[in-house]
């Protein structure tokens, strides 16, 4: 009978607790840092962030900001004047940019160290399931981490980081619930500086790593009778952007016909860098729709308003063009509207060329443009991962905003960009579908 009863107990264990307890406690020395850490009242970032927004931001006159956003934003302004950590009012601030659905506006943060669950999961079909064993076994569903439920963090993560597309949003929510800053955020119980996950599973947190091997540079080298180009940024000086345009004009000037394009790490920069490419494989591609909000600051253009600082040149110059383009009409005239350039959609783009362009998840901005024109003119096979931003998105932006008490900083769009074949505006779909770093296995 004894026998009967400790096998009862045993198979009541393996059935409701005997999942693996891990416990892997952070640095001391951070343990000791995040013990520490000061509270701070951040009512001026947020009344800075509110007042920037409304005076450039296009989504207002686009009628693309949520019916609730006068009562969000009070709120956003509410909760900064309460005392509270940085990390907690970096999550703050994103949830005010989320209401725009704008990538760009994101803000950053890099003076806090953060831990994360050493697990790999993934968010498919509305479900986050663990991908190896090293912790929970394969194909185990999250229902809870730290004692709240899955679909009340997934909502967290909603309103608090903006998205743009499906593919962003699962890649928000892959790495936030990940996160310890974000858990704690989100009200989570961290107790001991780990989370039990469905309560099986105590499971301690580890340093966040730091990727220091991104390759943004660019180039260009023959290869195996290809084209290589490696479009690593968009923002990057005319000298070496011109020596790589060179030996692409070489490579075809000597009949060459295979050109690959790696775009996976470009996060963007100049779009007028996309076009120098575009020139030397004589192409006369699609260009999107620009709707430009005419912000009322620029009525002040000549008094210098406060915020026109925050414009490159290249964004002074364009506002300067679309005035003179506008003849009589001042621009009290037109302050506070929207002027929209359409598309242009070439008959046909003729190329004998074989053009792939190489993308990832991390494509972005100008990045991502460069292939959706490409893809547009049906001109170039894409491969990799559907990149996380829509191509529909805002863009032209105010750089080099920085928060007075927190620091941090960040950008807001001028303008709306829509691509010229509106069949598919929240995601650029590769042709060929495949793993980012899987990509050379279909270079034919």
């Amino acid at each position: 009978m004894k026998k009967i009863g400790i096998i009862f107990i045993l198979i009541l264990l393996c059935l409701f607790g005997c999942g693996k307890s891990t416990v892997i406690p952070p640095n001391p020395q951070i343990l000791r840092s995040i013990d520490s850490v000061t509270l701070e009242n951040y009512a001026k970032d947020a009344d800075m962030m509110v007042d920037t927004f409304e005076n450039i931001h296009p989504a207002f006159s686009l009628n693309m900001i949520p019916k609730d956003y006068s009562a969000r934003r009070d709120d956003f302004l509410e909760k900064a004047s309460m005392p509270m950590c940085l990390s907690d009012f970096y999550y703050l601030a994103n949830s005010y940019v989320a209401l725009f659905k704008d990538m760009h506006g994101i803000v950053g943060i890099t003076n806090v160290t953060d831990y994360i669950l050493p697990i790999k999961w993934k968010w498919e079909d509305e479900e986050l399931i663990v991908m190896d064993d090293s912790i929970l076994k394969s194909g185990v569903k999250i229902k809870q981490i730290g004692g709240i439920p899955l679909e009340k963090l997934v909502q967290t993560v909603k309103s608090t980081m903006a998205y743009e597309n499906d593919y962003g949003l699962a890649y928000n929510i892959e790495e936030l619930l990940r996160s310890y800053n974000f858990l704690h955020y989100a009200g989570a119980d961290l107790s001991d500086y780990s989370a039990v996950i469905n309560e099986r599973v105590k499971l301690g947190f580890e340093l966040a790593p730091i990727d220091k091997n991104i390759e943004r540079s660019v180039w260009a080298k023959e290869q195996d009778g290809k084209l290589l180009f490696h479009y690593g940024t968009s923002n990057i000086d005319a000298t070496i952007l011109n020596n790589a345009i060179d030996i692409l004009k070489g490579y075809i000037a000597n009949g060459g016909k295979d050109i690959i394009f790696d775009v996976r790490t470009n996060v963007g920069g100049e779009l007028t860098n996309n076009q120098k490419i575009y020139d030397a494989l004589c192409l006369n591609l699609p260009s999107p729709e620009v709707s430009v909000y005419v912000s009322p600051i620029f009525s002040d253009i000549e008094n210098n308003h406060k915020y026109l600082q925050f414009f490159t040149k290249m964004e002074l110059d364009m506002w300067i063009k679309y005035f003179e383009e506008l003849g009589k009409k001042t621009i009290d005239e037109i302050a506070g509207k929207i002027l929209t350039v359409p598309s242009y959609k070439p008959d046909k783009v003729k190329t004998d060329l074989n053009i792939s362009v190489l993308v990832s998840k991390d494509t972005f901005s100008a990045g991502l443009w460069f292939a959706v024109n490409l893809q547009d003119g049906k001109t170039a096979r894409i491969i990799g991962e559907p990149p996380h931003q829509a191509p529909d998105h805002f863009g032209y932006l105010a750089k080099g905003f920085k928060l007075p008490v927190s620091g941090m900083k960040y950008v807001v769009s001028s303008a709306f960009l829509r691509r010229s074949d509106r069949t598919s505006s929240s995601v650029l779909m590769p042709d060929i579908l495949v793993p980012a770093d899987m990509v050379w296995e279909y270079i034919d």
